[in-house]
């Protein structure tokens, strides 16, 4: 399994870190006051988050934001309780194998925040669509132990999607696919524009 952002070196100028936190608690904020009929995401707080989602598109697209916050969320607590609470996000017959695989924070690392900023699903072509792949554009903002300067990045994050006893689950691990930290804080995409055709902004539809 990749290492996570925290772990690696690129870092985005300090001045970035002010616009990732002030776009994830945005989204944030968006998620909390969307439509609950089609299924938005519980904040994904490394609990017992179940992440609900329909299975139309804007279910979809809501319980994957909620799953992969709630994925990286784990980071931040300890072996034993991050196993307990896998089960509430990975299908039950990849559950030990991702126990074992599942990547910790580096030791300098106090905690991470995660924040999912767009995601991208394409339903498997077989009905029932049960199946979907997707990608993810998540910022991530390491604290550190010894009290450095929080440092932030993007990433373009793989997963895949089942349907089982009425929600969506995690059918494998989140892999880190392209570091897409901007060099610059102008560089850096909005939520909801800029991230390309079949994009859908976290809290969108």
């Amino acid at each position: 399994m990749p290492h996570y952002p925290g772990q690696q070196p690129r870092r985005w100028p300090y001045a970035v870190v002010a616009v990732v936190v002030a776009v994830g608690a945005g989204l944030l904020v968006g998620r909390a006051t969307a439509d609950g009929s089609t299924g938005a995401a519980a904040t994904p707080s490394g609990g017992s988050t179940t992440c609900p989602g329909g299975r139309d598109v804007p279910g979809r697209n809501a319980a994957a934001v909620c799953l992969v916050q709630a994925y990286f969320a784990l980071e931040n607590v300890a072996a034993t309780e991050r196993d307990t609470k896998l089960a509430n996000l990975i299908r039950a017959d990849q559950l030990d194998g991702q126990r074992q695989a599942y990547k910790a924070l580096d030791a300098k690392v106090a905690t991470e925040y995660t924040a999912v900023a767009a995601t991208k699903l394409q339903p498997s072509q077989t009905l029932p669509d049960t199946d979907a792949s997707g990608q993810a554009w998540v910022a991530f903002v390491d604290n550190y132990k010894d009290g450095s300067p929080p440092l932030a990045q993007w990433w373009l994050t793989s997963f895949e999607l089942h349907w089982q006893n009425g929600r969506w689950w995690l059918a494998g691990p989140i892999g880190t696919q392209v570091n897409a930290t901007p060099t610059t804080a102008a560089a850096a995409p909005a939520p909801g524009t800029g991230f390309g055709p079949g994009w859908v902004a976290a809290g969108g539809s």
